[in-house]
């Protein structure tokens, strides 16, 4: 019940270290179904009733709604990745799982400011895509970094900033609204915002 010679994937599916993912193809209470990880069959699908085969692993992180068909992992791990097949009857779909650690929450700060213009950097803790982005327009972008700097000039400082860290599976970004009165350093209050 695995991925056959020329079964292709039907969709690529993300997820983050701790997260949950729920695959999309559905197996309903009335039907007798199959969910198999790398060729290996997992799960059945019974009479309304899901069986967990291999229970070691996942008792307890997989589970299924009878109402929607559909199974859902919890508490993913990186070990979790791969080729999962949902089949019921002669239909079958594929989908291939990635899990990555979750993405950093970045931090702004400000590394200089004149009269003129103000120097904003965005830092993580560990490397990640980063992005500036001014009133919904990326203004820089750098790939694998721990930090990047936008510059501020006087005449933006009504505009919307924003930095966010991003992997292939989510982004965490932090808003810098209020951008003002360059030469006190009184110039943005910070809101962090989580999105998956």
């Amino acid at each position: 019940l695995g991925l056959s010679a020329g079964q292709e994937v039907k969709e690529n599916l993300t997820g983050t270290v701790g997260g949950t993912v729920t695959l999309p193809g559905a197996v309903t209470e009335t039907e007798t179904g199959f969910l198999s990880y790398k060729g290996t069959i997992i799960a059945s699908v019974f009479n309304g009733e899901l069986n967990i085969i291999i229970k070691n692993i996942y008792q307890n992180r997989l589970q299924w709604n009878r109402s929607s068909g559909l199974f859902k992992i919890t508490n993913l791990q990186r070990n979790d990745s791969g080729i999962y097949t949902v089949q019921r009857g002669e239909i079958s779909s594929a989908y291939n799982l990635q899990i990555y650690d979750p993405a950093p929450t970045p931090a702004v700060t400000a590394v200089d400011v004149t009269s003129d213009l103000c120097l904003l950097t965005c830092s993580v803790d560990k490397p990640a895509t980063l992005l500036w982005i001014r009133d919904q327009e990326i203004q820089n972008q750098i790939r694998s970094a721990l930090s990047l700097t936008v510059t501020v000039h006087k005449e933006d400082r009504d505009s919307s900033y924003r930095c966010a860290a991003a992997n292939p599976a989510e982004n965490k970004t932090v808003d810098v609204d209020n951008i003002q009165n360059y030469s006190q350093h009184m110039f943005y209050f910070l809101q962090f915002h989580l999105f998956w």
